[in-house]
């Protein structure tokens, strides 16, 4: 990879990082900072700040520096390549955890989290075989490998296809799980555009799309010299897409948009009793909400953890309670 296009991208990522975590700022502080600490604080700080670390000591490691230097540097390197990825794999398992609650259903979420942590065996295989030194002819600190390029790319195949695989089994339940709440509540009439279901429908299936695009492009990377300058924004495209994640998802929570407008439901994220723990908030827990759009004798229940949405409309004749069961 050329010395100077490699140092363009990671200036070009930090550039990327740094005006996300401005413009978003307001509401960092607003949703993390001062609130309570809980998994999902702990999960959005350690996903920016973590990326934005790596970004620094990668951007400094192709700077260039003394043998010495280069050895240090290489090494935080490797160790922050590693740690977002297990803030990742949390990330996802607690998704599927929070929708699908408690009971057998619990192996899905181990399968997400031991899939997604693949990328993370790979890595180490690679940190173990790998050197670094400065180039005889530049400043540079150059990397060599003991191992072949057949099997590098056969270790970015596989990871990078673990990644989508468990994206796509968090994606899976959560559209059986949102999917037919969002679709009866728009069909009465009720539906947010920024309800906590919604969010958790539209974000995690973009975060899926985007997140598939940027695996696919790594594992092109390997076998295609172009394409490979790309791969060096996947964990920076990543880490904004779960900080954004996690915004909507309490701001979702609190009633508020990104912009801070207030709908007319005060009341639109509630817990359950007996429900998550409240370090898991809002990262999922039940999604219980109460949509007071109705008159006052209309109910909206959604997303209990026995996997029943219920739609119930009390008129002056009593109606049939209509469940949709699996939604």
């Amino acid at each position: 990879m050329s010395f100077d296009k490699e140092t363009s991208c990671y200036v070009a990522a930090v550039g990327v990082l740094v005006y996300e975590t401005c413009i978003t700022l307001d509401r960092e502080v607003r949703h993390i900072w001062r609130r309570r600490p809980s998994a999902a604080s702990w999960i959005y700080l350690l996903n920016r700040y973590l990326v934005i670390s790596l970004y620094l000591v990668n951007l400094a490691l192709s700077l260039g520096a003394s043998d010495a230097s280069c050895r240090l540097i290489f090494r935080a390197s490797q160790v922050l390549s590693i740690l977002p990825y297990i803030v990742w794999s949390t990330f996802s398992g607690l998704r599927v955890y929070a929708l699908v609650c408690r009971g057998w259903h619990i192996h899905i979420c181990v399968l997400v989290v031991c899939l997604s942590l693949v990328p993370v065996a790979t890595y180490i295989f690679r940190d173990i075989h790998q050197t670094v030194s400065r180039s005889p002819s530049s400043d540079a600190c150059i990397t060599l490998a003991d191992y072949s390029f057949q099997l590098d790319a056969r270790l970015t195949a596989i990871g990078r296809a673990c990644l989508i695989l468990s994206d796509m089994l968090v994606l899976s339940v959560t559209w059986k799980k949102t999917y037919g709440i969002v679709r009866l509540a728009k069909e009465q009439g009720v539906g947010s555009s920024f309800s906590l279901t919604t969010v958790l429908l539209r974000d995690g299936s973009a975060y899926f799309t985007v997140w598939t695009i940027l695996n696919t492009l790594h594992i092109a990377a390997t076998y295609i010299p172009a394409v490979e300058y790309i791969t060096i924004f996947t964990d920076g495209m990543t880490s904004i897409l779960v900080s954004r994640f996690i915004l909507n998802l309490r701001d979702a929570a609190s009633g508020t948009t990104p912009d801070q407008h207030i709908y007319a439901f005060d009341e639109s994220w509630r817990l359950a009793e007996n429900s998550m723990p409240s370090f898991l908030e809002p990262l999922g827990a039940l999604l219980d909400h109460t949509v007071d759009t109705f008159t006052d004798s209309d109910e909206f229940y959604v997303g209990r953890c026995n996997s029943v949405a219920s739609f119930q409309v009390e008129d002056d004749i009593k109606m049939p309670r209509i469940e949709l069961k699996g939604a």
